[in-house]
């Protein structure tokens, strides 16, 4: 009978050790796992600094100025300009917030663009009037907040329109030379810059002036260096367009060298 209880008691202690060994290492691997996931205060770990630009809603604004209503005065703070952005103008007039320097509108409004058409005129002309005369694309912030799509805006004898865009034009908005089709590129201006692009344009608030044309698929210092820059300037044309890898590329590029020297 006592051999048979030191057995029993032998059994049983073998077999605590083997459940508290057991117990141990899943104590250890939860502890382990815990560690890896609680934050660290070490300065030499590095911090992200890819993370992309938090976006908030994308817009469609129809701007017209009223028959027989002046261009809207220039804020006093842009006076040095003589003109303000149309940044703040939208900003304002669609209630998102009242302007308090004038780059406030980037605080909201992450990109304005609009579409080349020739129904439509460039939003440069018109001695300021067509900027006021447009459609324009508005991505916006999260900071701006939503947009009433069913109310009209009215501010500064301006009256808005806004609709939400399509989000399939998102990346020819975001770049003037992507594309999906042949069809989706034609040989055009771009701000200073001539080349293959799509039909949508960043806009420019300042409209400053160029001194001469771009090619920037051909290179500035390459097609300078082939012309006498004291009596000629680089020309550049194209024979078409193609749509390759997602990318307008101009064709066949015949760069010549003409009379007269760049200010």
């Amino acid at each position: 009978m006592e051999k048979i209880e030191i057995g029993m008691l032998l059994w049983y202690s073998w077999k605590m050790k083997k459940i508290f060994g057991i117990a141990v290492l899943l104590l250890i691997l939860i502890v382990a796992i815990n560690f890896n996931q609680w934050p660290t205060d070490n300065p030499d770990k590095p911090e992200a600094t890819d993370k992309p630009e938090a976006v908030g809603g994308f817009y469609k604004v129809a701007l017209n100025l009223n028959p027989g209503t002046p261009l809207p005065v220039v804020y006093d703070f842009d006076k040095a300009n003589e003109r303000s952005h149309l940044g703040n103008y939208l900003i304002d007039v669609l209630g998102l917030k009242h302007p308090i320097a004038s780059n406030s509108f980037e605080d909201f409004i992450s990109l304005i663009a609009y579409q080349v058409d020739s129904q439509q005129p460039s939003p440069y002309g018109g001695g300021n009037r067509n900027r006021f005369n447009q459609e324009y694309f508005l991505l916006l912030k999260p900071s701006a907040g939503v947009i009433d799509t069913i109310k009209t805006y009215q501010m500064f004898g301006l009256t808005a329109t806004v609709s939400e865009a399509d989000p399939k034009l998102l990346p020819f908005i975001n770049d003037a030379t992507y594309c999906e089709v042949d069809s989706d590129c034609s040989l055009e201006g771009n701000f200073c810059n001539y080349g293959a692009y799509n039909n949508f344009r960043a806009y420019f608030g300042w409209g400053w002036g160029c001194e001469g044309t771009n090619y920037p698929q051909e290179g500035q210092e390459k097609l300078w260096a082939g012309c006498d820059a004291n009596l000629k300037h680089p020309e550049v044309t194209y024979s078409g367009v193609k749509c390759i890898a997602n990318k307008c590329v101009a064709q066949n590029p015949v760069i010549t060298c003409e009379d007269g020297a760049l200010p």
